[in-house]
């Protein structure tokens, strides 16, 4: 969950990400589809615009809606490029 501040101390389980600033891909999942098809179609589109991965973070960032159906949930998808 994103906030604007983080307490001193986190619930125990829990830890805490700060996303660098980077130039993403991003594309929203949608609820009909399967994810790999998602993830297979924004892969594809980087590759089709001669970027490159940003693989020096991570390899992706989902962000859900915290009102979503958990049995058909769109999401959305933030893939780090050059």
């Amino acid at each position: 969950m994103e906030t604007e501040s983080l307490p001193e101390t986190l619930p125990e389980g829990m830890i805490s990400y700060q996303a660098p600033a980077l130039t993403y891909a991003q594309t929203r999942h949608p609820q009909h589809e399967r994810p790999e098809v998602t993830y297979q179609k924004v892969y594809q589109w980087i590759k089709d615009q001669g970027l490159r991965l940003n693989c020096d973070a991570f390899t992706q960032l989902e962000f859900y809606p915290m009102d979503g159906d958990l049995n058909e949930l769109a999401f959305e998808i933030y893939i780090p490029i050059h």
